[in-house]
């Protein structure tokens, strides 16, 4: 049985060597994938070990009051702990929280990273490199530390490498380290408030956490392992999704195409099969014959993509990180790519031979001699019926839009790709058919014969169409999905937000926020100025942007819609009445399952702050999860951000300048600041991170899936021999033949180009809502379809194919009919 399975590879090189590449191009990005993966997350718990190193808890209070360390850790076990103190002070203009740290023991928690940490001195500071950035300071530069009415000169020391250290409390906010022994000597604080903990090993930290908040409601508790697993969980979640998603295009992909390939085999095989049946081989036998040859196709690939995936995988792990160390895959890694090496190409061939397991052997071989026209002319209505009933339940697409959504509506999406994908390939034959009745004249005898060709081989056609539209309208659908990601944010952007300016990122005091505030209102120009401040929260473990902006500036800057919590104007009187109510944004309900009546515990740096959910608007989500809280109820929180909105008929560009230059004296460190075109366009690009190496997979995916359909058409012209012999016979030359070729296959390549494109444009839609759906997020405002990306693979994908025709063309300018036949 494989020695005959064998013998049918050989026959069959071309079907063979398209069936291989499809399995190889899988099992290579699979192999891929999966190294660069593995990579990945070993290089973020590295930098993850590194930033936090061995800090389980920390405790700190702003009060400037002593924590009594011995009694609070009387009943926990604590391997290492080392002291500090953290306080406010004011360097120039721009608000420092110094952080006092003992270096003689904190490397026993965390082993941070300084230059010149060991420099003899009395007054040594140091910054990370995103501080020494803002501030614009030198290393030997004198700094003046003013903390409270006193002012103090620290010597600007070395850098801390910000990967090594982990800054707690609010992001928004720039930090400066001095030894805890200086700070006693020369500022006389000899408080200790800040304390960081290594728990014992077998101590629950969750359990300390939550003890040590129960029983000391006046200290901030922070859980460092929470914060270890939120950024590794931030990391990684999004990228992942997208992955799978496109592997699991990529496998939908492969499995068309090993489909028909498969039923190109075993029609090709199926007069011989009938022979073998005459001559006593049961139909097991038979059919075993073909899931050796699967099975052999299956192993080759294997292999051969094994060994390619695993160089490729070192090569983007190269590209993405600069490593020159040689990885090897994971067991799981191999494990997955022969499980799916030998069950993909095994189950197309048993779906396909169970077609002709009622078949007697008799007609098995009168299907070999059987006049093709009438049988064609039965296929040929009912594949008409066949595409026409696809298409009306792709139909119902339109109508599942309005009664179902989620999980429901994703699994009613891939039923209608798969409907459209096979409506076009069946009626595809058809529209040439129509197309052909047209065609008169004696100007273009040429064509016209070979579109008579293409027409008469309709199942042929149909099977090699429908490769090209899988594999082309796959890859149009996959790069629309980022397209319309991108284009929604922008366009979201755009509808909602009023501002024309936008200035975040304020690292100075009130008073000067203020008289900067004043001084752009007093432009002419300027018809409303926000003031707002943004703080980063958390809620089981996930990052929350918290905006804090009064109800006015709410409903003047924002074109939000509430699609829960009721009247609009009884929202914002909630919103304006109690501090504790809040509104959220869509991408928080949907990743949170909340709803309008919820509490929402939200941890601050030093408190827990339960908020109620009165109203749940269609914000922007790509700014992540965003609560909103009235500003005039948190006369704590410092302003820094602001929105200026311009009034009509004045110079933009002139208002901004002015304005920057307003901004710009007399701050040290100056604050970001994006007109709303910059911002809409940053928007835009940054909707969707990280999709570099996807792409890249998309781009493999396409050449590899247009070199199979090349493959397919080159089997077309193989199957077809006899046919050219005949022609030879009957007196045609050599130039004739070889163009009817080239025509024939521009014929079917454009015809399959042209139907892709409508499919890729049916199915952006459907690969969109499955998309959106998976990663977390609410469905686009407005579908769109990325047209010059599509035409672009269309233009790549028509150059390789016209390529190949030519090639294969010219092969059959060196034969003669007898030459031909030999090889049929």
């Amino acid at each position: 049985m494989i020695k005959l399975a064998y013998k049918i590879m050989k026959q069959k090189k071309s079907i063979s060597i398209g069936m291989i590449i499809c399995i190889f191009m899988l099992i290579v990005l699979t192999m891929t994938t999966f190294m660069y993966l593995d990579y990945s997350f070993e290089d973020l718990e590295i930098n993850l070990e590194e930033k936090y190193g061995n800090t389980d808890i920390i405790l700190y209070n702003f009060d400037d009051v002593e924590i009594d360390v011995d009694n609070i850790l009387l009943d926990i076990k604590v391997d290492n702990i080392s002291e500090g103190c953290v306080f406010e002070a004011k360097a120039g203009s721009n608000i420092v929280y110094i952080y006092g740290l003992d270096f003689d023991t904190y490397p026993l928690i965390n082993d941070i990273k300084i230059d010149n940490l060991g420099k003899a001195g009395t007054n040594n500071l140091y910054l990370t490199e995103t501080a020494e950035e803002l501030l614009g300071y030198n290393h030997g530069d004198l700094i003046d530390i003013e903390v409270v009415d006193d002012e103090y000169s620290f010597e600007y020391t070395g850098t801390i490498d910000k990967k090594s250290i982990y800054e707690f409390g609010n992001k928004e906010s720039i930090k400066a380290y001095i030894p805890i022994q200086q700070i006693e000597s020369n500022m006389d604080i000899h408080n200790r408030n800040l304390y960081f903990l290594d728990i014992a090993e077998g101590e629950s930290v969750s359990r300390t956490v939550e003890k040590l908040k129960t029983e000391n409601p006046d200290i901030s508790v922070i859980n460092v392992l929470e914060h270890k697993n939120l950024t590794r969980k931030t990391m990684t979640s999004s990228f992942v999704y997208a992955v799978i998603f496109v592997l699991l295009a990529l496998a939908a992909v492969t499995w068309g195409i090993l489909f028909n390939f498969s039923s190109i085999i075993l029609n090709d095989f199926i007069s011989q099969i009938g022979f073998y049946r005459t001559l006593g081989l049961s139909t097991q036998k038979a059919t075993k014959i073909f899931k050796y040859y699967s099975l052999i196709l299956g192993m080759i690939g294997l292999v051969s993509g094994v060994v390619i995936g695993i160089l490729a995988g070192n090569l983007s792990i190269f590209i993405q990180y600069d490593s020159f160390h040689f990885q090897l895959p994971t067991d799981y890694s191999i494990y997955t790519c022969i499980i799916i090496a030998i069950v993909i190409p095994y189950l197309t061939m048993i779906i396909q031979i169970n077609k002709m397991k009622d078949l007697t052997a008799i007609t098995m071989l009168n299907q070999y001699k059987k006049n093709n026209f009438d049988e064609e002319k039965y296929n040929s209505r009912r594949s008409l019926l066949i595409g026409i009933g696809f298409i009306c339940l792709f139909s119902l697409r339109y109508l599942a839009d309005d009664y179902f959504d989620g999980l429901k509506l994703s699994i009613l999406n891939i039923l209608f790709v798969t409907s459209i994908l096979y409506g076009i390939q069946y009626i595809s034959p058809h529209i040439l058919g129509f197309i052909s009745k047209f065609l008169r004249g004696k100007r273009y005898v040429n064509f016209f014969l070979s579109f008579k060709n293409v027409v008469i081989n309709k199942k042929q056609v149909r099977g090699l169409l429908g490769t090209i539209i899988t594999v082309i309208a796959f890859q149009i659908g996959m790069y629309s999905v980022f397209h319309n990601v991108r284009v929604d944010s922008a366009n979201k952007f755009e509808n909602q937000y009023n501002g024309d300016i936008f200035i975040n990122d304020i690292y100075t005091d009130e008073n000067t926020i203020e008289q900067k505030i004043k001084e752009i209102e007093n432009n002419d120009g300027v018809q409303r100025l926000e003031k707002g401040a943004k703080q980063y929260l958390q809620i089981q473990g996930n990052n929350i942007v918290a905006y804090f902006i009064d109800s006015e500036d709410f409903q003047a800057f924002f074109n939000y819609d509430f699609i829960d919590g009721g009247d609009s104007k009884k929202i914002y009187e909630a919103y304006e009445n109690d501090k504790n109510n809040v509104i959220i944004g869509e991408g928080l309900k949907l990743k949170g399952d909340i709803k309008t009546g919820d509490v929402l515990p939200l941890e601050d740096v030093d408190k827990v702050l339960n908020l109620n959910v009165i109203g749940i608007c269609d914000s922007n989500e790509y700014m992540g999860n965003v609560v909103y809280l009235n500003k005039e109820l948190y006369p704590d929180i410092k302003t820094n951000l602001l929105t200026v909105k311009f009034k009509d008929g004045y110079d933009k560009e002139a208002l901004y300048n002015e304005i920057e230059n307003i901004m710009k004296t007399g701050l040290v460190i100056q604050p970001s600041m994006l007109s709303k075109e910059v911002l809409r366009d940053r928007f835009k690009k940054n909707a969707i991170k990280n999709t570099q190496y996807i792409e890249y997979i998309l781009l493999f995916m396409t050449t590899i899936a247009i070199y199979t359909v090349i493959n397919s058409i080159n089997i077309f012209v193989e199957k077809r021999k006899r046919e050219y012999a005949m022609l030879f016979s009957l007196g045609a030359n050599r130039k004739t033949l070889s163009k009817n070729i080239i025509i024939e296959g521009l014929i079917i390549i454009t015809t399959g180009l042209i139907l892709s494109l409508l499919t890729g444009y049916l199915i952006t839609p459907c690969f969109v809502d499955v998309a959106m759906f998976t990663s977390g997020m609410s469905k686009v405002s407005m579908y769109s379809f990325d047209i010059k990306t599509s035409l672009g693979i269309l233009l790549y994908a028509f150059c390789l194919f016209t390529i190949m025709i030519c090639f294969k063309a010219h092969e059959y300018k060196n034969k003669d009919y007898i030459s031909i036949l030999k090889e049929d």
